[in-house]
């Protein structure tokens, strides 16, 4: 990954005294043998608690894609598409088989809810609340990347993010994309029953930009 604070739910989190304690109180109230016992260990101890907890439930339960609602930014060509020799798919997403979050960009991390580790359990899906909110906590990212307008999507069926070919709704070639790679494309393309609309794009130099022009074949 390309950034340092990738996936900052599983990122240690640094936990202040009034935090520990708050947690230590809800910890003796809450009749959970498991935690009243966890609740006389050291600072240190139950901070690490804490973020195994965030860490296992996201590692070992879901799975990530990252897309974006932008076509046309030059640095994420650039970055994502092999210098704007790929190309870029459309998807109109199905919410009901996954959990679409918006990444949210900032320059600080927000305080954790202490009471989210009394509410969350490891059979939670991944609509509710709880899951909800451990998953927005996963979509914050440094404002140095809000160019890339990201959402991703979750789910806990490990393997590719497949989507069905008539959720395409739209091929947008890169600049250098070589015609082989295209023909592949629209080969594949040609088996879908919807009209999807293609493009190539090309360069604007004013202002300095990308756009997306209507696809024609090599002369």
């Amino acid at each position: 990954m390309n950034d340092p604070f990738e996936c900052l739910a599983t990122v240690p989190r640094t936990y202040n005294n009034e935090q520990v304690l708050d947690f230590k109180e809800r910890a003796l109230k809450s009749g959970i043998p498991t935690y009243i016992q966890l609740a006389s260990l050291r600072d240190d101890v139950i901070i690490e608690f804490m973020n195994s907890v965030r860490n296992d439930l996201i590692e070992n339960s879901y799975f990530f894609a990252s897309l974006s609602e932008t076509y046309d930014n030059i640095l994420l060509w650039s970055h994502y598409a092999l210098s704007n020799t790929g190309f870029v798919l459309a998807i109109d997403l199905n919410e009901t088989n996954n959990h679409v979050q918006k990444v949210t960009y900032q320059d600080n991390l927000p305080d954790f809810d202490m009471d989210w580790y009394f509410r969350v359990k490891n059979d939670d899906d991944t609509n509710s609340a709880e899951i909800a909110y451990l998953l927005k906590d996963f979509a914050i990212k440094s404002n140095h990347w809000n160019y890339e307008k990201e959402w991703r999507v979750c789910r806990k069926d490990k393997g590719y993010f497949r989507f069905l070919p008539e959720q395409v709704k739209a091929v947008y070639f890169g600049l250098n994309c070589d015609f082989d790679i295209e023909k592949v494309v629209m080969t594949l393309l040609s088996y879908s029953d919807e009209d999807v609309p293609i493009y190539k794009m090309a360069l604007s130099t004013n202002p300095l930009s990308m756009i997306a022009k209507d696809y024609e074949f090599p002369s």
